[in-house]
């Protein structure tokens, strides 16, 4: 993330942080806060004490999992608080929350014994073991670690399995790299950094200190660890053809951007070329960023990328790539024009100028009206904490309000502003956006979390255009099968979605894949991580169907 001391924003952008004085429109997109009602109560403690370190701006992470399977998503919350070589007794601990129809009860003395995880900078969820409980990875500055998930407790298994990677980690992934049942793990890793070292590097101008500029650092490099099958992680980064010299990475997705039948990787980089790397089939990747021309935006440049979210803007049958980034870039939209040739369409699909106040992080591609097309949504604060103090005069803020993009199903995107509905237009400091639908209603809710701040629960109780359908497909295990791409036809529109929804920042979300549809679907087909596809006939609308590995459905109780 860019900490320099940024130009004055022109001020036809004030209007687009909520500034200006239009009269709001009825809000399109109804979320209501409902944290203190659900029982979510946990407060992000970052560690800083005015030193200005670069690790405090990073974290706030959430994941959502079946922690006990018993058929509701609870929730993992990520603590980062004090910096290692600080004590760390009073400075909290990760959090989790065992849902029960939308009520949240706090299991962290029984579910997570581990009491200090390391400084926490994201998580994410995957069924290591092949046991159909999905385990737990936390990345932090300092080594990583994996909780094994053992009848809903949370054991610390780094030394027996694996993972424990040193470097200064972000947004990693589970996804089944070779197809081969199980699942392996990508981890991105952001810059080498000496906390003693830094202090030296902090710009101190009149009567304040400022973040160091992550120029100042090297790259540290990401990794890939193979599952031998037995959940033992081996690093595989150099054999599987991943290489990476100058990768600042902070996001990342797995998923089969060209439907071939494997999962691609995309890392999105700070103020570095984000990486593209093609699987050719037997987990051995091929780096095809210059070539995709997803690596830089349209002007040729790197920006600082943060989150990223995979999804068909356009319904045009090919994934695209959406990159939060910092003010004065745009957040952009990579659109997949050919396999695996994507074209900056940030500017023509809606998505330009109105990001340039904005530092995003978190970001999904997501339906929230149901009307069959995907919108956006996106978790926004400034990585400076006294950035109004050194950009005094501009409209850029630390806390900001969300994004959120109302898809006009031609993949052109219209940014609500200040029709926002009060819970989204309030101003935080965001980090992970971690979507679930936690009661029931099939419906995508979203959790916030923010840095030093605590952590919000807001429920979608927007209008709907047409009718939910929400599809969990499982494994041999019967753990979500993470990577499947599940498909919807409507009157012969295809709607795609990728089971895990892979991506944001620092998060992972509920696994299941939802849809919005005008009537029953003609079919509802599964391409699984092997390449294999199955095709249901009679699925029907307003229902949640589970899917196994046999190709067989069943309708699951919902609260409709």
């Amino acid at each position: 993330m860019r900490a320099a001391v940024r130009a004055l924003l022109p001020c036809f952008v004030l209007h687009l942080c909520g500034c200006g004085s239009d009269e709001p429109a009825p809000a399109p997109f109804l979320f209501v806060d409902v944290t203190a009602a659900s029982g979510v109560e946990f407060e992000h403690v970052n560690g800083a004490h005015g030193h200005r370190q670069l690790p405090e701006t990073m974290g706030g992470s959430a994941a959502w999992f079946d922690l006990e399977n018993d058929g509701d998503f609870d929730l993992f919350l990520g603590q980062s608080g004090e910096l290692p070589g600080v004590d760390r007794g009073t400075s909290g601990r990760s959090a989790v929350f065992s849902n029960d129809g939308g009520r949240f009860r706090d299991v962290t003395a029984t579910a997570l014994p581990v009491a200090d995880l390391g400084y926490g900078q994201g998580v994410a969820v995957g069924d290591v073991h092949g046991d159909g409980f999905e385990d737990v990875y936390v990345t932090n500055f300092g080594p990583n670690v994996l909780l094994s998930n053992r009848s809903g407790r949370l054991v610390d298994s780094t030394a027996e399995l694996g993972g424990g990677d040193p470097s200064w980690s972000a947004s990693a992934v589970f996804f089944d790299k070779e197809g081969d049942g199980d699942l392996d793990l990508f981890v991105t890793n952001y810059v080498e950094y000496d906390l003693r070292a830094a202090l030296a590097l902090s710009p101190r101008g009149e009567g304040f200190i400022a973040y160091p500029h992550p120029d100042r650092f090297r790259a540290a490099a990401d990794v890939l660890y193979e599952n031998d099958g037995a959940g033992h992680l081996r690093d595989v980064t150099r054999d599987a053809g991943i290489r990476d010299v100058d990768g600042k990475g902070l996001g990342v997705v797995a998923a089969d951007l060209d439907l071939d039948g494997d999962q691609d990787l995309y890392v999105a980089n700070d103020s570095t070329p984000n990486f593209l790397f093609r699987n050719q089939g037997d987990g051995t990747f091929v780096d095809v960023s210059s070539d995709s021309n997803a690596a830089y935006d349209v002007n040729g440049r790197t920006q600082a990328g943060m989150g990223v979210t995979v999804g068909d803007a356009d319904l045009d049958g090919r994934f695209d790539l959406f990159v939060t980034n910092l003010d004065q870039e745009t957040n952009t939209l990579y659109r997949q024009v050919d396999t695996l040739v994507f074209e900056d369409a940030t500017l023509p699909r809606g998505l330009g100028v109105v990001s340039l106040p904005f530092v995003g992080f978190g970001t999904a591609f997501v339906d929230l009206d149901l009307d069959a097309d995907e919108d956006l949504f996106v978790t926004n604060g400034h990585i400076i904490d006294n950035v109004e103090t050194i950009q005094p005069g501009t409209p850029v803020t630390f806390l900001q309000r969300c994004l959120v993009f109302e898809n006009d199903g031609k993949g052109v995107f219209g940014e609500l502003g200040p029709r926002l509905a009060p819970a989204l237009a309030q101003r935080r400091a965001g980090r992970a956006l971690a979507l679930c639908d936690v009661d029931g209603d099939l419906d995508l809710d979203a959790l916030i979390a923010q840095n030093a701040a605590s952590a919000v629960l807001l429920r979608n109780d927007g209008t709907r255009v047409g009718r939910p359908l929400c599809v969990h497909v499982v494994g041999r295990s019967g753990a979500p099968a993470r990577g499947a791409v599940v498909e919807v036809s409507v009157d012969g529109q295809v709607q795609r979605r990728i089971v895990g929804q892979p991506g944001s920042y620092c998060a992972a979300n509920d696994p299941r894949a939802f849809f919005g549809v005008s009537r029953d679907p003609e079919f509802v087909a599964i391409r699984w991580q092997d390449g294999a596809r199955t095709e249901l006939k009679g699925v029907p609308a307003g229902t949640a169907i589970r899917v196994g590995p046999d190709g067989g459905f069943v309708i699951e109780p919902t609260s409709r």
